[in-house]
């Protein structure tokens, strides 16, 4: 009931926000050290960027002592600045990707020596750490299907090559992390598994066809709920031979919402990635927000221990980019507020700790 009074509320509170406070919400980035130092505080009141990611490179993830004040500065400065707190998000997903470094298995180990219940269990309690921490995103489970032996970005972050057994031990990973006060996110739509290039450095390029993908890759879209779906900086020709997954509205418009029915968030991979760097950062947001995401994701560009090409200005130039474009009309304000209205709805529910289905009121 509550939900249903605060919707409401948000069809007029709409009306008095700012251009600029609308496209800060639909904005993440990483920022740098464990200090929510006056440049930082500058940043946010000027941004009201809609979330933070943690990175290795950028912050001190496993020392608590030092993230957790961290966060929770970064929290209070948001909630003055916007009302709102901020998503704070991480890959946390086990094996080579486990950001707090606690020694989690892989995907492809936990779905051959665990069950889907154990998962489960497995995942409530690294969302318990999690929130522990003050982090309430974590962008997992990978759901991709390890179809290609050659596939050297996805392998064992993968459940496996068979698209039921992805789909149950990805539902019950997601369930899990739910289950202990975090978000999960599916990834990498519509799937990375069955291609040999890392998005990281180069485009990939897949040429199945939309049916190839409805028997296998979409399969754990169709079937596993979540508030929350990263797209991939991947070109199927054979769907769109225009535009990469993240910058297709095939693909997030027609396919994911329309085909599939899916209401919650679309979240880019980062779009510093190569694979999409083919114009000026704030070129490829404007496309990938009027191709159909929701939030993007401005984060790291390449696997490497440090990002010095990453800084605060890069996104303020972006933050300039998107709202020069909405004065514009080069973006629709009407698609803004529609964005803005799901990320503030799924904020709402961080406030009232409805991480079950929050979904459901979108």
């Amino acid at each position: 009931m509550k939900f249903i009074f605060f919707i409401t509320f948000l069809s007029t509170f709409l009306s008095g926000v700012s251009i600029e406070e609308k496209v800060g919400a639909i904005l993440m980035c990483p920022i740098h050290g464990e200090e929510v130092t006056e440049q930082v505080k500058s940043f946010l009141k000027e941004t009201k960027i809609s979330g933070i990611i943690l990175y290795n490179w950028s912050n001190d993830i496993t020392s608590s002592k030092k993230i957790r004040p961290f966060i929770k500065a970064l929290q209070k400065e948001s909630i003055e600045n916007t009302g709102s707190p901020l998503f704070i998000g991480i890959d946390q997903e086990g094996g080579r990707v486990d950001r707090l470094k606690k020694g989690y298995p892989s995907a492809e180990k936990i779905a051959k020596t665990m069950t889907p219940g154990e998962t489960f269990v497995l995942a409530q309690e690294m969302a318990e750490e999690l929130h522990f921490l003050g982090i309430n995103l974590n962008f997992a489970p990978v759901v991709d299907i390890n179809s290609n032996p050659e596939n050297r970005v996805i392998g064992d972050r993968s459940f496996g090559k068979d698209p039921k057994i992805v789909t149950a031990f990805g539902q019950a990973f997601a369930k899990g992390l739910q289950n202990g006060n975090v978000f999960p996110c599916l990834k990498h739509f519509p799937g990375h598994g069955d291609v040999s290039d890392d998005s990281h450095y180069t485009l990939p390029v897949s040429y199945k066809t939309l049916n190839e993908l409805m028997e296998m890759e979409l399969i754990p879209y169709m079937e596993i709920d979540s508030p929350f779906i990263m797209t991939a900086h991947i070109l199927f020709p054979h769907i769109d031979p225009n535009y990469p997954a993240t910058l297709s509205k095939i693909f997030l418009q027609d396919i994911l919402r329309e085909k599939l029915g899916y209401k919650g968030l679309i979240i880019t991979d980062s779009l510093r990635m190569d694979a999409i760097a083919t114009k000026s950062l704030g070129e490829v947001a404007i496309d990938a927000f009027n191709a159909g995401n929701d939030i993007l994701l401005i984060g790291g560009s390449r696997l490497v221990e440090n990002d010095p090409g990453f800084n605060m200005e890069q996104v303020k130039e972006v933050h300039l980019a998107l709202v020069e474009a909405v004065k514009k009309r080069r973006i629709s304000e009407e698609r803004l507020n529609e964005s803005f209205q799901k990320i503030q709805v799924l904020k709402e529910s961080l406030k009232n700790g409805q991480f079950q289905n929050p979904i459901d009121f979108l």
